[in-house]
């Protein structure tokens, strides 16, 4: 039975304006918002290596080196420390990762088309696609901070939609609710 209830429309309406707000303010300040993205990266990266040094002093296990993952904690601290001072390193590093992750997999695909294939129509999109994603990803490389940008606004619209629409979806389940002969027993 799908009973509506008080606070489920108004909660709908509320998560709805709340998430219309972040994606407005993604929409229009994609830099600061990407910025705002890698400092609570950086404090994560923080939070999870003085975890790894915790468990880098006191692991007591065979085959795992207490110093590798003490290692790896003191390298996580100097990232974090580091994406706090300079979060635009992040965001140019996530531009670079994923300017190369593209030229790799169009590499890739490439190979495919040309090695593992036999129907010609189906190597040649593959290989078209390839080479797409080595122009785009040739792209990025030259300039990663505007794909961080461009993805910001993507999340931002996407954001700014699912607010609308559950604010509409809110107003509806109101209605609903209006229209009930018998609200409470």
């Amino acid at each position: 039975m799908d009973e509506h209830h008080v606070i489920k429309w108004r909660s709908m309406i509320g998560i709805g304006l709340l998430s219309a707000l972040v994606g407005i303010f993604v929409l229009f300040l994609p830099s600061l918002a990407a910025t705002l993205f890698a400092v609570i990266a950086g404090i994560s990266i923080l939070l999870l290596s003085g975890i790894l040094l915790a468990e880098g002093l006191f692991i007591d296990s065979e085959g795992i080196s207490t110093w590798a993952v003490f290692g790896v904690g003191i390298l996580g601290i100097i990232l974090g420390i580091v994406t706090l001072a300079q979060p635009s390193w992040l965001i140019l590093a996530a531009g670079v990762l994923i300017g190369v992750y593209l030229i790799i997999f169009g590499i890739a695909e490439g190979v495919v088309g040309l090695s593992f294939i036999n129907d010609d129509m189906i190597r040649s999109v593959v290989i078209v696609m390839g080479v797409v994603a080595i122009v785009l990803g040739l792209l990025i490389l030259i300039n990663p901070a505007l794909t961080v940008t461009i993805l910001a606004w993507l999340i931002g619209l996407f954001l700014l939609i699912l607010g609308l629409i559950r604010v509409a979806h809110g107003i509806t389940l109101r209605s609903a609710e209006k229209m009930m002969t018998i609200k409470h027993l």
